[in-house]
């Protein structure tokens, strides 16, 4: 399956128009995989940011903060990015929007290496710059997974989990909802993260965790 719609030759597409909601550095970072995209990533306009503070502020490239959460209220056949790395803000502001006419793409940087014939994706999804997926991968939906990340054959993983830069994750992983992982953190073979399940930066996890917890050490364990 391919995750980049061109425009090839003469052909024009209607540019969708895109906001991305938040304008902090995690939304910096989306406008960038934005950018990436020499073509811009399935033909989308990018109009500006949504914040519910600092109106009219640049923050990237000349794009300004254009309103807050009152502005796409009324707006019809929006896509949205949720440009926000805390797990239960991100969640909130789905809620809030969860319409028909509103629409959540993946926000895939062209650097990513993967398997995208093996690996099925839900909606909402970050994956930032040098990333690496193997195959038989399953991603629900709004996950973000940073940079230089590393995900193993068969892995699984849910809604609204942050991977954090540099996490290494081995095969046949199960990643339930809510779950964070720290920077440089590792995920042993065959482990499952239960939901709500914290890994500490730099962590290396032998064992499977138990939900709402957290584990920090090298071999990690629940503190």
């Amino acid at each position: 399956m391919s995750i980049f719609l061109v425009v090839l030759g003469n052909y024009k597409m209607a540019a969708k128009n895109l906001f991305i909601i938040g304008a902090g550095g995690f939304a910096k970072e989306a406008y960038l995989i934005y950018k990436s995209s020499k073509v811009y990533i399935n033909n989308f306009k990018f109009i500006g940011f949504i914040d519910n503070n600092e109106l009219g502020r640049v923050v990237i490239d000349g794009y300004k903060v254009i309103g807050d959460d009152n502005f796409l209220k009324d707006k019809k056949n929006i896509h949205l990015v949720i440009g926000i790395g805390n797990l239960e803000i991100r969640k909130n502001i789905f809620n809030r929007f969860n319409r028909v006419d509103v629409k959540f793409p993946n926000f895939i940087h062209q650097s990513v290496n993967a398997d995208w014939e093996n690996i099925r994706i839900g909606k909402g999804n970050i994956i930032s710059s040098l990333v690496s997926m193997d195959t038989h991968i399953k991603i629900g939906d709004f996950n973000c997974i940073n940079k230089n990340c590393t995900i193993g054959h068969d892995v699984s993983i849910a809604d609204f989990c942050q991977i954090n830069p540099g996490s290494n994750i081995s095969g046949f992983v199960q990643i339930e909802n809510n779950c964070l992982l720290g920077s440089g953190s590792n995920i042993y073979n065959g482990m499952k993260l239960s939901s709500n399940t914290v890994i500490g930066m730099g962590a290396s996890l032998f064992s499977c965790t138990k939900a709402n917890s957290t584990y920090v050490g090298n071999p990690a364990k629940k503190i």
